[in-house]
């Protein structure tokens, strides 16, 4: 049962560190794009499409 519950308390925290993470994805890109970088350059450098870039 402790074995479950420290599975389940794992997944949660893979799970919030995963959310924030892509939230550091997007601030970065929108740092970027106020910068005036290239769309291009700033999907590549944190995963998000062009379309997510856009919508900054």
């Amino acid at each position: 049962m402790v074995r479950r519950a420290n599975e389940i308390t794992a997944k949660k925290s893979a799970a919030l560190e995963a959310r924030g993470e892509a939230q550091a994805n997007r601030n970065t890109a929108k740092n970027l794009k106020d910068l005036g970088v290239d769309y291009e350059i700033i999907s590549k450098s944190t995963g998000l499409s062009m379309e997510e870039i856009a919508a900054l």
